[in-house]
């Protein structure tokens, strides 16, 4: 569908709900009243005042079944709808709603339901919930949010502080409304210790991805230890970071002054960016542990073998030497896993006699746990077929 309608829509307020449909209201022109100067000033012939007490004659539900059609104009969906009354708005809605395919009629019902929020924004929120399809619930929502939120967006989200739908999307739209320079001031609004975590961390999260946003809030949080949220912060604008440049957001973790953000970012990042996080969990020296290194390892070799096989080869000495042999194995065994998965029969083969020789590098230092590793690894593969 074209959305138009965020012409009307204040431009932050645009970037708070995406786009949509659903932007309209606070700040729109009504399009009865877009005439030229020309017009003005042309009079008016018999004909054209007929027209005109013709089509404000016409019942506004009346023109809404005659216009009712998936490719109508926005322009007049909106001059239709803005002239419906409560009671016609949940009649209209209720008409779509009734249709094989309502989805067709999103551009309608974005208005409506947009329309009904400047009313009621209750009622059309829980309206929008009975809607069939979990996209057009969704959208409807937000069309509902769009609407409340441009007239009174710190009050849209405390009433719906308890709504397990649209809270999370009432509190991100309200931090997407704030800047670096109404922050801070925006959050003495919020003297719930609760609230005032909750929106600092949500804003931090949205921060990340604007260098200059970044910045002023690292800043802030470095300078004011007792800040309310300051770990939660720290936690979500790293973890947002991290998931859009992970390079730059690991080499910019802070060493001493938040201590426990490298385990933060280590298990985030094995998760999410197995790549970089390998790389620069062995640049920072840290020791190979076992499920989440070889799972971030496994993933790496299905994105980026060459890349993920260099790095390893560079660790094998160093992890040796410095007695993580269990570790060195485990990678071997990924690497025969996806040599398997592959069919590279030669790469398996050789991959099986590296994999010998650790052992035998593993033995010379602790025989035992070697033996019972090799033993666990040898029943596994005894009851899986594909090994």
């Amino acid at each position: 569908m074209a959305r138009s309608f965020s012409r009307w829509l204040p431009g932050v307020l645009v970037l708070a709900c995406g786009v949509g449909g659903w932007t309209l209201g606070k700040g729109r022109t009504d399009p009865r009243a877009e005439v030229t100067s020309e017009q003005k000033a042309a009079p008016k012939t018999s004909r054209s005042l007929a027209r005109e007490r013709s089509v404000s004659s016409v019942a506004p539900m009346s023109e809404f079944l005659a216009e009712l059609s998936p490719d109508a104009d926005e322009g007049k969906i909106w001059r239709i709808v803005q002239r419906l009354s409560p009671q016609e708005i949940r009649d209209a809605i209720t008409e779509i709603a009734g249709k094989e395919k309502p989805g067709a009629y999103e551009a309608w019902l974005s208005a409506l339901y947009y329309r009904w929020a400047e009313i009621d924004p209750m009622a059309a929120l829980e309206s929008a919930k009975q809607l069939k399809g979990e996209f057009l619930a969704d959208e409807m929502g937000r069309a509902v949010l769009c609407s409340w939120m441009s007239r009174d967006a710190e009050g849209a989200y405390v009433a719906l502080k308890k709504d397990k739908d649209f809270w999370h999307e009432a509190r991100d739209m309200l931090v997407r409304t704030w800047n670096k320079d109404t922050v801070f001031e925006n959050l003495k609004r919020f003297p719930d210790k609760e609230d005032a975590k909750t929106l600092l961390g949500a804003y931090c999260f949205q921060s990340a991805g604007d260098p200059e946003s970044r910045a002023h809030i690292l800043a802030a949080l470095a300078e004011n230890k007792d800040l309310t949220g300051r770990e939660w912060g720290y936690s979500l604008l790293y973890r947002s970071w991290l998931y859009k440049d992970p390079v730059n957001a690991l080499a910019a973790v802070p060493d001493k002054s938040v201590p426990w953000l490298h385990q933060q970012m280590l298990r985030d990042g094995l998760n999410a960016q197995p790549g970089p996080t390998l790389k620069w969990a062995s640049a920072q020296g840290l020791r190979p542990g076992e499920s989440m290194w070889q799972e971030a390892y496994r993933n790496w070799l299905v994105f980026e073998p060459e890349t993920a096989h260099a790095w390893f080869a560079d660790q094998v000495p160093v992890w040796n030497q410095q007695g993580d042999h269990r570790a060195v194995a485990e990678f071997i065994n990924q690497e025969i896993d996806n040599a398997q998965a592959t069919k590279n029969e030669s790469s398996r083969q050789q991959l099986d006699a590296r994999l010998a020789q650790q052992i035998e590098l593993w033995r010379k230092h602790d025989p035992a746990a070697a033996d019972a590793w090799l033993a666990a690894q040898q029943k596994k593969a005894a009851e899986s077929p594909t090994r």
